[in-house]
């Protein structure tokens, strides 16, 4: 099958789908033809697979590519809004060929709330029909489908983000002391950091009882970091909670080895790449149910799961403390919950899947 990826990743490296989309288009070229565009300039440089920069993004037309991919079995986009990507949706139609969107958790109702009267201006204007007319929406978990509604369009696949098999794991000592981290974006309302921080606020005493730190790692969003270290030099919270700059690679792995827990409150997500790799690590979790991976981390017995709201989330944080002896045995648990997760295996499944969509009358009605 010839499959054309689109699209438009930064050249940071601090986002998700930097990460996820590379890895995702090389497992694919395993077992399908692939070519992959990237519409900003300057985007991505290093990657297993050859990324097809685009420079002039608004101009971009199918026959200025090379056959076979100029006339492609299936189109995947990466994301959902950018014009660019309504512009080439057009022509798509236009041609009857076939499109798949991976919307990466922004068609979520928490998500639609950020900017919500933009958003749902753009929707009626231009997005709605560049959606609507997908042959599917490809969600990363189940639980990102139930929150994003069939509204924007009733034929959908899930196939969730994948991970690879670490040489390093957790090492469990006898340590006396607690880490926590958080390693994403620094973005108070998506990241649900003000959830965290109410409950370590609520939790002060507790924490310094068993001697447990949370140490949050990233790029700075929307004055993020002024606000969480206004909020911990007036809570009396120095030496329980620091902000560090954003890590990469090695430091990384180091970070994640040193740690005991991985935390992430989330209001939204598609399927968070962070949280795929603490448990591919082998560290217990810390989510909510907006990580749209508590289920998963509950029924594999690799962690706690909190609703989405400050209360829930010290609830939470008490019962692994209380609990902190199972540890151990949870961070087992999240290195065979991890297994499921291998690209390779997702790309078999995604192909699979992919042609059971083409086979069927979806892409009917673009026609």
């Amino acid at each position: 099958m010839i499959i054309l990826y689109i699209s438009a990743l930064p050249k940071t490296m601090s986002g998700g789908p930097r990460y996820s989309v590379p890895q995702q288009i090389a497992a694919q070229a395993k077992f399908d033809n692939v070519h992959w565009i990237n519409l900003n300039k300057n985007g991505v440089e290093e990657s297993k697979i050859k990324c097809n920069i685009i420079e002039e993004r608004y101009k971009f037309r199918l026959d200025s590519l090379e056959s076979p991919f100029d006339k492609p079995d299936l189109v995947i986009f990466e994301g959902v809004y950018y014009l660019e990507f309504c512009l080439i949706g057009y022509e798509l139609r236009m041609k009857k060929i076939p499109y798949i969107i991976i919307p990466r958790g922004s068609l979520t109702k928490s998500a639609q709330k950020v900017k919500a009267v933009k958003k749902r201006l753009a929707n009626v204007l231009i997005f709605k029909r560049f959606i609507n007319r997908a042959t599917a929406i490809q969600y990363l978990t189940e639980a990102e489908h139930i929150a994003s509604e069939d509204t924007w369009n009733k034929n959908n696949i899930v196939i969730p983000n994948g991970t690879k098999t670490q040489k390093h794991t957790k090492v469990w000592g006898r340590n006396k002391s607690l880490r926590g981290v958080f390693i994403g974006r620094m973005n108070m309302y998506h990241k649900g950091l003000d959830y965290l921080m109410k409950a370590c606020i609520q939790l002060k005493e507790t924490l310094i009882e068993y001697r447990c730190t949370i140490n949050l790692y990233g790029p700075d969003r929307l004055g993020a970091k002024k606000i969480l270290t206004n909020q911990i030099e007036n809570n009396g919270l120095d030496g329980i909670v620091f902000i560090r700059d954003e890590i990469y690679g090695k430091e990384k792995e180091r970070i994640l080895l040193e740690s005991d827990f991985f935390i992430l409150t989330s209001r939204f997500e598609g399927q968070p790449m962070g949280l795929i790799e603490a448990i591919a690590y082998g560290l217990p979790c810390l989510v909510t149910m907006g990580s749209n991976m508590a289920n998963e981390i509950v029924g594999a017995n690799a962690g706690w799961a909190a609703d989405n709201n400050a209360n829930s989330v010290m609830m939470a944080m008490r019962e692994l403390l209380a609990n902190r002896e199972q540890l151990p045995e949870f961070g087992k648990n999240s290195l065979a919950l991890a297994s499921r997760y291998d690209w390779n295996e997702l790309a078999r499944q995604s192909s699979e899947k992919y042609k059971n969509l083409l086979n069927t009358s979806y892409h009917e009605k673009i026609r």
